[in-house]
């Protein structure tokens, strides 16, 4: 059913054009377009068959300023462009790197996210990634992150259930699941082409946690804490994006499925609900 004509679909339909057509095959639902030795830097792809769109240096409002821990709102700078993988980590990817698929789903097919990942996991498949390609892959930082969910238009700013009209067109949610994961890339992207970025499983962020990071925190290049303000096993680390999982003791809910929600579980945490994406540093 289409989605009905709103402020959203204008600006997707009149920003970034080329991202979204570049990206349109990515994610294993058909043939890679985009050239990973092209003369255009604006997406790349690695010989694991990992997309990539290049996310410009830019402004951003980081948080909602409504969440007790988003608060207060803030100007932030990214100061450098970077490559952020278009979806997030396969089971296929993974396994081609760490040798083992850890997922619950499993059985489902590996071009779901991996998941049941810790944050050392996720940080280990990063530093042999690199080693393979002799480039530098890593976790996203949390306003890398956030910067690249809104996609300069706060488009996913609001929180509640029901924070975008027509949000099952962009993100699995527990709202139009059947509370497990799906393949990557089947949902529409955002506006500078990244798939899932809400939804399907949360994402491994850099950052340590800390419920006031953002009272005191760096407006340039922001790193995050430095130690977690949960002090249980070692503290937490940053998770983004909610998941297509709900109920139970997590409470992951449609509502954690924004821009701005922050999450944290501790960094040896193994969850279903769990995966990362990565960044490849622009040369």
């Amino acid at each position: 059913m289409p989605m009905k004509t709103n402020l959203f679909q204008f600006r997707l339909q009149s920003s970034f054009v080329w991202c979204i057509a570049v990206t349109a095959l990515a994610c294993g639902k058909g043939r890679l377009i985009a050239s990973a030795t092209g003369a255009d830097e604006r997406e790349a792809k690695n010989s694991l068959g990992m997309q990539f769109v290049l996310i410009p240096a830019g402004e951003f409002t980081m948080g909602s300023g409504k969440d007790f821990n988003d608060v207060p709102q803030r100007k932030v700078k990214i100061t450098k462009s970077f490559y952020l993988s278009v979806c997030e980590v396969t089971q296929a990817e993974f396994k081609q790197v760490m040798g083992l698929n850890p997922s619950w789903y499993a059985y489902k097919g590996d071009r779901r996210p991996v998941e049941c990942v810790s944050w050392f996991d996720a940080a280990e498949f990063c530093e042999r990634l690199g080693k393979k390609k002799g480039k530098t892959y890593r976790l996203p930082t949390e306003a890398e992150w956030e910067y690249a969910c809104k996609a300069g238009v706060e488009w996913m700013a609001a929180t509640g259930p029901n924070e975008l009209t027509g949000i099952s067109e962009f993100a699995w949610t527990p709202s139009n699941t059947l509370t497990e994961t799906y393949p990557v890339g089947t949902k529409k992207p955002n506006p500078w082409g990244l798939y899932d970025m809400l939804g399907n499983v949360y994402e491994w962020c850099s950052d340590w946690y800390n419920d006031i990071a953002y009272r005191n925190a760096a407006a340039v290049d922001p790193t995050g804490p430095e130690q977690s303000s949960n002090t249980l096993n070692q503290g937490g680390k940053v998770s983004r994006g909610g998941s297509s999982l709900g109920g139970g003791m997590n409470c992951l809910r449609t509502n954690r499925c924004t821009s701005t929600a922050r999450n944290a579980w501790t960094p040896y945490a193994r969850h279903r609900s769990v995966g990362f994406r990565v960044v490849l540093e622009k040369e």
